[in-house]
């Protein structure tokens, strides 16, 4: 994925990450700003893995293509790292992993140059990494759907500390997830991002 321009925006996400869009960036209820569409040909909106007012938290996301073996891999991950799940993700061409665990940046950085994870790159640039959450639109035609949930590995997460905003973001597509005990967290970071072709996650 090229980017060519990236606003941050920074949108409340208290009880849904997003809603099912029938328009272009149709959101409602949970956020606190509503961006427009762009002029530019390609767009969408990313999830970052930073979880927004705790100091140095994060979740691990990982992003492998179909054809690799990310199932066995994952569960490598979450045996050595001491992670009870993570939730699939599916695109058309990728698998995305999330774990609503809370880490440090130095953690996931561990975790991550373990892996291999085609989203490594950008966790070392931009000391987060991002997820397509909408769909990818292409002068305001949806050309790829969002991110379909595919199932869940691992247990549920009992004692940990685990992002409330990206457990809301879970909840609200769809995903069998039960709440964990120990939320925090309190904002989800969207972005509006500009894409320089078709061919991205």
């Amino acid at each position: 994925m090229r980017l060519i321009h990236t606003p941050f925006k920074e949108v409340m996400a208290e009880r849904k990450a997003i809603s099912n869009e029938k328009t272009p960036f149709s959101i409602k209820e949970d956020v606190s700003t509503q961006p427009s569409a762009p002029s530019s040909p390609n767009y969408a909106l990313y999830l970052s893995s930073t979880v927004c007012g705790i100091k140095n938290r994060c979740i691990p996301i990982l992003v492998y293509r179909k054809s690799y073996d990310y199932e066995e891999h994952i569960k490598r991950l979450m045996k050595k790292f001491s992670i009870d799940s993570f939730y699939l993700l599916e695109t058309e061409e990728f698998i995305f992993g999330l774990s609503l665990k809370s880490i440090s940046l130095e953690r996931y950085v561990r975790i991550m140059n373990d892996s291999k994870s085609c989203n490594r790159s950008m966790l070392i640039r931009f000391k987060q990494v991002f997820i397509r959450i909408s769909p990818l639109y292409h002068k305001g035609k949806i050309i790829k759907e969002k991110p379909k949930f595919l199932k869940k590995l691992g247990i549920n997460d009992t004692e940990s500390y685990c992002s409330r905003p990206h457990y809301n973001y879970l909840k609200s597509i769809d995903t069998d997830i039960s709440k964990p005990i120990h939320l925090h967290g309190n904002k989800a970071k969207v972005t509006l991002t500009i894409v320089g072709d078709k061919n991205n996650r």
